[in-house]
């Protein structure tokens, strides 16, 4: 049989591994390993590598994501009850209805017939238009930055060491930060 004809049977040895190959078909990869010694080899190095993965197995207990979730620290935000948040949406509120009245008055004098509803509709557009330009102008900014990086780069071999040592000087900064413990926080247990 051709290649192509043997990566459809080490797929069919795959799946008979599996348990999921059709009657039908494993008909035909009985016959197919009677003719070929390689898909046998193919089978006998699954079989084996089957077998590892079985005795490897590592049974997860149902409560298993009950009790890492439990043992990870608390964020800040998490502990805090709802009168800590009182204070904050009050200010917004409070914001809020300010920031309308001066709209509201202001187009009451611009215009006396002026709708209210206008006026607000052109401060939305007015903020759509603003996040638009600051799109705009972030992805021009990286563009930029990325033309003088890439410039920097390429004129010279000491420019590209030298930012290859930061790169890796990052690097191992940000590794010493992740290998190193947390204090243990009061009312966790640091196991």
């Amino acid at each position: 049989m051709d290649m192509m004809d043997c990566s459809t049977f080490e797929e069919w040895i795959d799946l008979e591994l599996e348990g999921a190959l059709p009657a039908a078909s494993r008909r035909g990869l009985d016959e197919h390993l009677a003719t070929c010694g390689g898909c046998r080899a193919t089978r006998r190095e699954m079989l084996r590598l089957h077998s590892v993965l079985a005795e490897s197995h590592v049974p997860v207990h149902a409560d298993f994501t009950t009790a890492v979730m439990s043992s990870l620290p608390s964020a800040g935000w998490e502990g805090a009850s709802v009168k800590a948040w009182r204070w904050p949406v009050a200010l917004l509120v409070v914001l809020a209805i300010g920031a309308s009245a001066i709209v509201g008055s202001s187009s009451a004098r611009l215009a006396p017939d002026a709708p209210f509803l206008g006026a607000i509709a052109a401060i939305a557009d007015l903020a759509q238009t603003s996040v638009l330009t600051g799109a705009g102008f972030l992805s021009a900014s990286w563009q930029g930055l990325g033309l003088v990086v890439a410039e920097m780069l390429s004129t010279s071999k000491g420019n590209l060491l030298a930012f290859s040592g930061l790169v890796v000087a990052v690097n191992l900064f940000l590794f010493a930060l992740l290998r190193r413990r947390p204090a243990p926080v009061a009312g966790h247990d640091s196991r």
